[in-house]
């Protein structure tokens, strides 16, 4: 005989209480794009180094040394002039996700997205010298 299942919502329940525990977020795309994101912990693409602050100046190094090696010669024979401005934008903007993922971390908010009939989180600042928990 087999154990019994146990009921979804109190699986669920379980599962959430586990990774609330352990200090996961549920972060949407929302939190982490467009003009009003804010959340610290919600940047895509950045540099996984736990400095964010160091790992800001490894892009922008990597970004001086592309600009300043960067000439004709960085397209093949047969493509036009008119490539190298792609090219050029990708490596200008380099930089652009570990920028934000600074900012966040200087003047961001931590907060947790909470479901009805539970306590909600309080957002918080953001401070960068911070190494506790978010919210």
């Amino acid at each position: 005989m087999t154990a019994p299942i146990p009921p979804p919502a109190a699986s669920l329940a379980r599962l959430r209480a586990r990774a609330a525990a352990d200090g996961l977020l549920y972060l949407s795309d929302e939190d982490a794009n467009g003009p009003g994101a804010a959340h610290a912990d919600a940047v895509p693409w950045a540099v996984p180094l736990a400095d964010p602050f160091a790992a800001l100046e490894e892009v922008l190094e990597v970004r001086r040394t592309a600009l300043a090696g960067f000439a004709r010669g960085v397209l093949p024979p047969d493509h036009h002039n008119g490539a190298l401005e792609d090219r050029a934008l990708l490596l200008h903007l380099y930089h652009r996700h570990q920028l934000t993922a600074v900012a966040r971390l200087v003047g961001g908010v931590r907060y947790a997205c909470t479901r009805p009939g539970t306590t909600p989180v309080a957002a918080a600042w953001s401070p960068a010298n911070s190494s506790g928990p978010p919210c």
